[in-house]
């Protein structure tokens, strides 16, 4: 059951009308959700190429080397601890209300994002 949202026993605020403050615009999703949507990116689904690797781009840069700010992630940079020693990019979204919170990851490595390819490159 991959479809099925968890729900924290106890006092979780899952029925909580926040009104105009409700994360993600009220809406919920579960793993296989979130999947879904991060394969949808990956593959230009959604977006031409051009248009979803500006909108991964980092917007703003932090204090931090290994913190980007984008529209709408938060991108923290590490090295892996595989031999090659390769740039990775933690793409995340995350969000709290109360106890329940949320961190989505979309993973990509190297100098390029993962939407890059020559046939992509050439159209832009």
């Amino acid at each position: 059951a991959h479809n099925v949202p968890v729900i924290p026993k106890g006092d979780s605020a899952w029925f909580q009308d926040t009104g105009g403050e409700a994360p993600t615009a009220g809406l919920y999703s579960s793993s296989l959700d979130l999947a879904r949507f991060s394969q949808a990116v990956l593959q230009n689904r959604q977006l031409s190429p051009a248009i979803t690797r500006r909108w991964m781009k980092p917007t703003s840069h932090t204090a931090s080397l290994s913190l980007s700010i984008g529209s709408p992630w938060e991108i923290h940079r590490t090295r892996s601890n595989i031999t090659d020693g390769r740039v990775i990019d933690l793409y995340t979204k995350s969000g709290c209300m109360w106890m329940m919170c949320s961190m989505h990851y979309v993973i990509t490595s190297g100098l390029l994002l993962p939407f890059w390819s020559p046939v992509a490159a050439s159209k832009d």
